[in-house]
C-alpha cells in the first residue's frame, strides 16, 4: 500500500496581535496554505511574543524557533545595515513602484546580503505587501514648523527620525504595543508606527491629539512580510514552494488593498474622535527630505550592503520618473542620475 504523504509543519509568528492586519495578513496565507496542500503543508502562526520577543522574529527565524512570519530587520540592524532602508525605503518610492523594485531586485540584494552576513532567512520576492505610507507622526504636540521638534521623546525605527534629532528631538525605539502607555504616561511625545487601520486599531488616537500625513518618511511598509528560514523553504518540495511564494505573493495585493480602503474611513474615524488629522506643513516635509537625503549619504558610505541598496532604490527612483511619473513630493534629485 501507498504510504501517507508526510506533514510538514512549519511554526510561525507575527510581530503583532491578533486582529491587527499584519498578523491577519499571515493569518490568510496561513488558511490558504493549509488548505491547498491537502493536509501536507501545515502552517501555524502564533501572535508576537507567544514563541520569540515581538520584533525579534528575524532572530528566531535564523535560529530555528520559527520558520515563517514577520522578518523584521530591528533586532539584527547592527549587522544588516540595509535593513534600515529595507521596509521604509530612502528613495520615496510609493508602494506599487516600490513593490515592483523589490520583486525585481531589492529583495535578491536583501537575500545575497543576509546570506553574506551567515543569517538562514531569506525573503520572498514579490511577497512584499503594497500597503500605503504610513502616517508620518501621532504626536501630543502641534507641529507647524521645524523647530516645534526640538526637546519632543519621538519613537522611531532605523534613519527615518535623523531628520528629528537635528532638529533637537530624543529618539527612542519601543514596540508597537508600549506605545499606547508611554505616549500616555509623558514618556513619548510623538511617534511613527504604521498605517491608519493598524494605528487605530492600537488605538493610538486616544492619546494623541495630532495626526500628520505625509509619505514622506516612510512612503512603502514592505518587505520581509513573509520571511522564512531559509533551509527549511529550501526543504521543501518544488509544489510546496512554489504553493507558498504564490500565496504570499497574491496576499501582497490582498493586504495592500485591503489596508488602502481602509485609510479615508479610518482618518475619518479619528476626526469623530476629536483628533485634529492634516497634512504635514509643507515647510517641514522640504527640510526633511533635504535633511534625509543627507543622513543617508553620511550613513551608507562606509556600509557596503546599505549602500548597493540605496543606490538600487535610487536608481530605480530615476528609471521610474522617467518612463512612468512619480508625485511631486517623490521627485527624485538630478544628482541620483549617477547610480
Amino acid at each position: 500500500p501507498a504510504q501517507p504523504a508526510e506533514v510538514i509543519t512549519w511554526v510561525g509568528q507575527s510581530h503583532q496581535q491578533v486582529g491587527t492586519p499584519f498578523y491577519e495578513s499571515l493569518k490568510r496565507i496561513q488558511t490558504t496554505v493549509n488548505e491547498l496542500s491537502g493536509g501536507r503543508f501545515v502552517l501555524e502562526l502564533h501572535p508576537g511574543g507567544a514563541i520569540v520577543p515581538a520584533y525579534q522574529e528575524f532572530l528566531g527565524l535564523h535560529e530555528g524557533a520559527i520558520d515563517w512570519g514577520s522578518g523584521n530587520f530591528g533586532a539584527v540592524m547592527g549587522t544588516i545595515q540595509l535593513g534600515a532602508i529595507y521596509h521604509q525605503n530612502a528613495a520615496r518610492l510609493p508602494p506599487y513602484p516600490y513593490h515592483v523594485f523589490l520583486w525585481e531586485e531589492g529583495a535578491a540584494i536583501a537575500n545575497k546580503w543576509i546570506a553574506a552576513k551567515g543569517f538562514d532567512v531569506m525573503d520572498i520576492p514579490g511577497g512584499s505587501p503594497i500597503n500605503p505610507p504610513e502616517i508620518f507622526l501621532q504626536s501630543t504636540k502641534e507641529l507647524n514648523t521645524t523647530a516645534d521638534f526640538k526637546g519632543m521623546k519621538i519613537r522611531t525605527f532605523g534613519y527615518g527620525g535623523l531628520p528629528f534629532e537635528q532638529w533637537g528631538a530624543a529618539l527612542t525605539m519601543l514596540p508597537a504595543s508600549e506605545l499606547y502607555e508611554a505616549t500616555q504616561r509623558g514618556v513619548l511625545d510623538a511617534f511613527e508606527m504604521s498605517s491608519a487601520l493598524t494605528n487605530y486599531l492600537h488605538a493610538y488616537h486616544e492619546v494623541t491629539k495630532y495626526i500628520y500625513i505625509s509619505p514622506i518618511r516612510a512612503p512603502s511598509e514592505g518587505g520581509m512580510h513573509p520571511a522564512v528560514k531559509k533551509s527549511s523553504f529550501m526543504a521543501l518540495p518544488d509544489d510546496l514552494k512554489l504553493l507558498f511564494t504564490t500565496v504570499a505573493k497574491a496576499e501582497a495585493i490582498n493586504f495592500g488593498i485591503e489596508l488602502t480602503m481602509q485609510e479615508a474611513p479610518t482618518f475619518e474615524k479619528m476626526r469623530e474622535y476629536g483628533n485634529i488629522v492634516q497634512n504635514l506643513p509643507m515647510e517641514i516635509v522640504t527640510a526633511y527630505a533635504e535633511l534625509y537625503d543627507e543622513a543617508m549619504d553620511e550613513a551608507a558610505a562606509d556600509k557596503p550592503d546599505m549602500k548597493e541598496m540605496l543606490e538600487a532604490q535610487r536608481a530605480w527612483a530615476v528609471m521610474w520618473n522617467d518612463t512612468l511619473g512619480l508625485p511631486e513630493w517623490s521627485a527624485t534629485p538630478e544628482e541620483w542620475r549617477q547610480y
